[in-house]
């Protein structure tokens, strides 16, 4: 069986709407203080997770049931780098052409991407502010596939929670001295400190397929209720100890029971997968990889200050951004890197002429 497309999942469209949604939130409570308080410094970053832990879900979901053959395989990651590749690689030029030039007196520089990092950027070796996360993205969709081959072979998802489990405690327990020991400045690498958060989307979907059929309507209420109580700096403020997002426990147990809940979840398809939050969906890469210029801007030459209307209007200004980079950049590069793909592939041979009457 080939990788073909999936039926769609609308409430994980929506759920990676609201990854999306708290990192620009966070950002902003940086830049002007608004909600400091609450989702101010380290809230971003699980949104990062929620990203991360979707994207093993999704891996498995969109492979399930296709041979790990070499060809499928190769479609795998020919399929991926044409999701996430183009617009990382505007974005980047992007960032380097605007941060030579100046208007009204003020500089356009947006992200750092300079002379001296822009090949380790295009090279994925590096990664400034949100992009530092899409070489670590691609980076698991490189191992992926032994994941993907040990399942196909073992043909037993109990015995793979099992061992992914132990993986998991055991990435934990050993990746900050890894890392440590390794002594690199690779982005791509940095697989090592934080792909065990893929292992949790993983083992998600692993629950999905074993668990029988449920409604799990007021466990997904409770779980999204509990999200929110877990941003870093609002933990640290009301419960006294700091929160390290990539090592909590509670955000560990959280994150997957949230990905499982919400797929067995018709209130959260309802509430998730609105027309709404399921487009936002559809361009919440391009509002992650594009709400810092929005927001960059909107304070050289608007003077953004900490209030709702300003947030509203920088929701709006991303939203518009987004939505241009998606369906001029994003969407049309996807479709023809995946039609060229196919037409070197997976064309026929040539009907023999001589047999042909």
């Amino acid at each position: 069986m080939a990788l073909e497309k999936r039926p769609l999942l609308p409430a994980l469209d929506g759920l990676r709407a609201m990854a999306a949604m708290i990192v620009l939130l966070s950002h902003y409570s940086n830049e002007t203080a608004f909600l400091r308080f609450y989702a101010g410094i380290g809230a971003g970053q699980l949104g990062v997770i929620l990203f991360f832990a979707l994207s093993g879900f999704l891996m498995c979901y969109v492979t399930e049931g296709v041979e790990p053959s070499w060809k499928n395989i190769l479609n795998f990651w020919q399929r991926r780098l044409a999701r996430v590749l183009p617009l990382f690689i505007f974005v980047v030029l992007a960032s380097y052409f605007l941060g030579k030039q100046t208007l009204a007196g003020e500089s356009l520089k947006v992200l750092d991407v300079n002379d001296g990092n822009l090949l380790r950027h295009l090279f994925l070796m590096d990664g400034v502010s949100v992009l530092w996360t899409i070489p670590v993205e691609i980076c698991f969709y490189v191992v992926y596939p032994a994941i993907w081959y040990l399942r196909a072979r073992l043909r037993n998802d109990t015995l793979m929670v099992i061992g992914l489990l132990v993986a998991f405690l055991v990435w934990n327990a050993v990746r900050a001295p890894v890392w440590a020991m390794l002594g690199v400045n690779l982005k791509f690498l940095e697989i090592v400190l934080n792909g065990h958060i893929f292992l949790l989307g993983i083992l998600a979907y692993l629950a999905f397929r074993l668990a029988r059929p449920m409604k799990l309507n007021y466990l997904w209420l409770a779980l999204m209720a509990m999200l929110p109580l877990v941003f870093p700096h609002f933990a640290e403020e009301v419960y006294g100890r700091a929160v390290d997002p990539w090592a909590d426990p509670v955000i560990f147990l959280l994150t997957p029971m949230l990905l499982f809940a919400t797929v067995r979840s018709n209130w959260a398809e309802y509430v998730l997968g609105n027309p709404v939050l399921r487009y936002l969906g559809n361009i919440s890469y391009s509002i992650y990889l594009t709400h810092w210029f929005v927001l960059r801007y909107m304070q050289r030459f608007y003077e953004l200050t900490k209030s709702p209307v300003n947030l509203a209007i920088l929701l709006v200004l991303v939203v518009a951004l987004a939505s241009v980079t998606y369906f001029l950049i994003e969407k049309p590069s996807r479709k023809y890197l995946n039609q060229a793909w196919g037409r070197v592939f997976d064309r026929k041979p040539p009907k023999d002429k001589i047999a042909v009457r």
